[in-house]
Parts: structure tokens; sequence; C-alpha cells
């Protein structure tokens, strides 16, 4: 778990690193009305996960999703849609301890509202993120 107190506080900025995996790509749409597989809502569970969230939000063409992790895990960080879609699967890999900024385009994106979710072996976190043009 973490211990976020003092001189030791979650920062992020210089310290933030980007994930070495790191490769947007469109993803395949799941059918109609279906919860993307693996997603789970219970972020009480997550326990070796910060999901600082992403900046600036409301965004045009870019932002920033930033997290931390306290021991080594595969993470999967996916954008879902308001309909329950994912349509871009942003990172899937192996991550050691440390701080993280993950940077994804949108451009390609619809204005609207969407969801990215962040999924480790112990479950899952979900974040808004809102794109304006």
């Amino acid at each position: 778990a973490f211990m976020l107190s003092g001189e030791n506080r979650l920062q992020i900025g210089a310290n933030a690193r980007e994930p070495k995996a790191y490769m947007p790509t469109a993803a395949p749409l799941d059918p109609p009305g279906e919860v993307p597989s693996g997603i789970s809502r219970q972020e009480n569970l997550v326990k070796s996960l910060i999901l600082v969230g992403n900046y600036p939000n409301p965004a045009n063409y870019f932002t920033n999703i930033h997290y931390a992790v306290s021991q080594p895990q595969e993470i999967s960080v996916q954008l879902v849609d308001v309909a329950g879609h994912v349509v871009a699967k942003l990172f899937k890999g192996l991550v050691e301890p440390g701080i993280y900024s993950l940077p994804v385009e949108l451009s390609y994106l619809a204005p609207g509202v969407y969801s990215y979710v962040v999924i480790t072996t112990e479950g899952s976190i979900v974040r808004q993120l809102v794109v304006m043009r």
C-alpha cells in the first residue's frame, strides 16, 4: 500500500515516467450494452495503485493520465465511451513501482464524456474524461 505523508507525498512532474510499452491503438468495439471484460468498479480493493487523474480535464486534443504503483504488476489502461464500448487500448504491460504519466492523444475522438479504466490483477479504477473542441 502507499504511504503518502511527509516528504514522501505523491508528486507529478519531473519524477513522472512514461510507461515503456505505450502504444495507442484503436480497439475493436464490444457488443452494444456490454461492459468491457475485466472491469470492476470496486476501487477500494486496488491497494497497489493510485490513479491521480488526468490533466487537462476537460481536454481538447491531448491529456496525460497520472498514476502511481507500489509494486511490480501488469496493468491495462482503456478508454471507454458512454455506451461502454472500448474505443482505445492505451497501455498494457508490466510496470515497476513508481509514478507514471501516460500521454493520450484525443484528436480522433468526438467531443463528449469518456471513461478511462486502469485494470490490475486486484481490480480496476475508473475516472471520467471530458473531450471538448
